[in-house]
């Protein structure tokens, strides 16, 4: 009898890892172009909606009103040391501010100006393993070095619209321009390249990054921003739109392309009277966490976004939604959440530890650290 259950048990197990198992459990495809991987994901990930997202608040930095240390104006970028000191570019401010991870202040890199050492409007920052800090002035157009303890090493122009800079584990400078997704058969139009790299004199090293899409003469000039990150030895790499991740090594050769189904994200259109083509649905810097999962979140502007583009209509903006989209680490897409961002705020970074670090812009500026947990429902 007993070997009887048993012969049951193992059975059942078996036919249980078997189910499991089963390769249509996912329901996307992977295909393989030119030694680059391609993962296709449809619209439902492979958790189906079997778990839920909490968030612990592990620290919050900026006040509305007192000491100016804690002042928070418009923190556009953030980074954080092997230390655990965390890093703020605050735009309105003209300087990074430098906290412990207590979030007890330390010192203020930069001040407003257009001198050797001075701010005016910084928009991005990256770290040089742990001995300088980097950081683009937007309205001057410059790259900025800086040891970590404030001290101002030198800068160079650049003569690129830069989006988003980060530096590899060399110390180069990768940064990210605003992409074109559209280019006709002309040759003329499709030579363009998306991502630039230089070392820390502004030496150009490469490019890498093409468009992506084949379109029709008239599209060749639709632009989009598009963001990167170097993390777990990898360059990773989106546009706000379409829904497209790009992974590259660290010769910047292509590896993979991660595309996704969602609904919001609409064929880009032409705004009237501004000739800037805008999606409805907008993809944002991609993440690392510590269990090699990819996070990135995206934002639904809602069924009246154009209003808001054309008209400044700000309540266009009332069905706005941001989500937190995962995929593991085939790139298979693994559940998209819904996050309250009027409470939590945006996703701004997420460190070696896997902690996330969002802006948060009402009642007044500032940042908040979280620990995410995935729970089953």
């Amino acid at each position: 009898m007993k070997k009887i259950s048993f012969l049951m048990l193992l059975i059942f197990l078996v036919n249980n890892f078997c189910h499991c198992s089963k390769p249509d459990s996912w329901r996307g495809t992977t295909s393989i172009k030119n030694g680059v991987i391609y993962v296709t994901n449809p619209g439902q990930g492979l958790w189906k909606n079997s778990k839920k997202i909490t968030f612990k608040t592990i620290l919050s930095i900026g006040i509305d009103n007192g000491d100016e240390n804690y002042i928070l104006s418009d923190p556009k970028d953030l980074v954080v040391d092997n230390q655990g000191n965390i890093y703020i570019c605050d735009f309105r401010d003209h300087s990074v501010k430098v906290y412990n991870k207590e979030g007890i202040f330390l010192r203020r890199i930069g001040k407003k100006g257009a001198g050797p050492g001075e701010l005016y409007t910084p928009s991005s920052i990256a770290l040089k393993s742990s001995k300088e800090i980097y950081i683009y002035d937007e309205m001057q157009n410059r790259i900025n070095v800086f040891s970590l303890e404030g001290h101002f090493l030198k800068s160079f122009q650049t003569e690129y619209k830069i989006i988003n800079i980060t530096s590899n584990a060399c110390g180069d400078i990768i940064f990210s321009t605003i992409g074109s997704i559209y280019f006709s058969s002309s040759k003329s139009n499709a030579s363009g390249k998306n991502y630039y790299v230089i070392n820390s004199n502004g030496k150009f090293i490469s490019s890498f990054g093409s468009p992506i899409m084949l379109g029709d003469e008239h599209k060749s000039s639709q632009m989009s921003l598009s963001f990167i990150n170097f993390s777990n030895s990898k360059i990773i790499s989106t546009f706000q739109f379409p829904y497209r991740i790009e992974m590259y090594n660290t010769d910047y050769k292509l590896l993979k392309v991660i595309t996704r189904e969602a609904d919001f994200f609409t064929p880009p259109e032409l705004m009237n009277g501004i000739q800037y083509y805008v999606s409805r649905g907008l993809l944002g810097k991609p993440f690392f966490l510590k269990d090699g999962t990819l996070l990135v979140g995206t934002y639904d502007q809602g069924t009246n976004y154009m209003d808001h583009y054309v008209n400044n209509d700000i309540s266009a903006w009332d069905d706005d939604r941001e989500y937190y989209d995962l995929f593991d680490e085939e790139g298979r897409f693994l559940e998209s959440f819904l996050i309250e961002f009027e409470k939590l705020g945006s996703l701004l970074y997420v460190d070696s530890q896997g902690y996330i670090y969002t802006n948060k812009t009402e009642p007044y500026p500032m940042i908040l650290k979280y620990e995410i947990l995935f729970e089953e429902k």
